[in-house]
């Protein structure tokens, strides 16, 4: 069991995917060194943590290990609405999910941003706009493809991703012995007949996938809300210091995760995280009216959509992603 790591699990937990890079993170001390990805490694503030460099001298001394700087940590975190059963019915896959959690540099505030998935009509890199969904984009262009296009419409470096599908999500929720939320109001889903009332609960995997997918009943915007409550639900759950998960164990049973976090990111996220512990958590989710020139119905083709508002959504972003 891994149990002296958990503040590192805290780190990149901002939405359904969250837990898998944490626990990922959390073991990667014993796996082998991977080099990092040589097309990011000019933009990514991620570094390993230097090692002291004898010197040959008559006098031997030693370099000292530098301290290192703090910097600004933030990550795409993607859950997909594909599982093993939807795959099998060659069914595509859609990013259902779409958070970035950035981490201050003093560790002090830990920041979640989510965007709509019906969100159109984003700026791209070289200048083009994606005119299809947001969620989209992961099926067609991957999860770097998200990333330039929230990169580009938030106005932010994004470090690193990460996503997992339905069924790792569930696995995880489960692996952690479950997670707790409390309801001011009660949540019902007429379509399938479920729903929970006021109150506080405890949720299984399934429960809390139905929890972050549910939307009948109020919107999209909702459900994003409610994506960010199990966040900080399960960060509550892996800073709880009496109750060991067995990490290696976790690991084994996840079979879609998709992230470009390599072990040589493992000390920094340990400082970060470590450090964020007690971090104050923002979020914030880009809908209407605020962030929006247009919300509705478009025609047969885009269907319902939002039309983002890009200076606000930039604006309240670099207020809120800010050093």
């Amino acid at each position: 069991m891994l149990t002296g790591r958990r503040p590192a699990m805290l780190l990149v937990l901002v939405g359904i995917a969250g837990i898998a890079v944490i626990a990922w993170a959390a073991g990667i001390g014993r796996a082998p060194e991977l080099a990092a990805d040589p097309t990011r490694s000019q933009r990514s503030t991620l570094s390993p943590r230097p090692s002291p460099t004898a010197t040959v001298a008559p006098t031997p001394t030693a370099t000292p290990i530098p301290t290192p700087v703090a910097e600004r940590l933030t990550v795409l975190v993607i859950g997909t609405d594909s599982s093993a059963a939807r795959r099998a019915r060659g069914e595509g896959v859609n990013a259902d999910a779409i958070h970035v959690v950035s981490v201050s540099p003093d560790r002090s505030q830990l920041a979640i941003v989510s965007l709509p998935r019906d969100t159109v009509d984003l700026p791209m890199p070289d200048g083009s706009l994606w005119t299809g969904k947001v969620n989209a984009l992961y099926g067609a262009l991957g999860a770097e493809g998200v990333r330039d296009a929230l990169e580009t419409l938030y106005g932010i470096e994004i470090d690193r991703y990460v996503a997992i599908d339905m069924d790792d999500f569930v696995r995880i929720v489960d692996a952690i012995g479950g997670i707790d939320i409390a309801l001011a109001e009660p949540v019902y889903d007429p379509s399938i007949d479920w729903g929970l009332a006021a109150g506080t609960h405890h949720l299984d995997g399934t429960t809390a996938l139905l929890f972050a997918r549910t939307r009948k009943g109020d919107d999209d915007y909702a459900r994003s809300a409610r994506q960010q409550q199990l966040v900080v639900a399960m960060r509550d759950r892996l800073l709880e210091p009496d109750d060991p998960i067995d990490v290696a164990a976790l690991l084994g049973a996840l079979g879609s995760l998709d992230t470009d976090l390599t072990p040589a990111d493992h000390a920094t996220l340990i400082d970060a995280a470590s450090a964020a512990t007690d971090a104050d958590v923002s979020a914030i989710v880009l809908q209407p009216p605020r962030f929006a020139l247009f919300e509705g119905i478009e025609g047969p083709v885009r269907g319902w959509v939002m039309i983002p508002n890009v200076e606000e959504i930039r604006a309240a972003v670099q207020l809120l992603i800010a050093d």
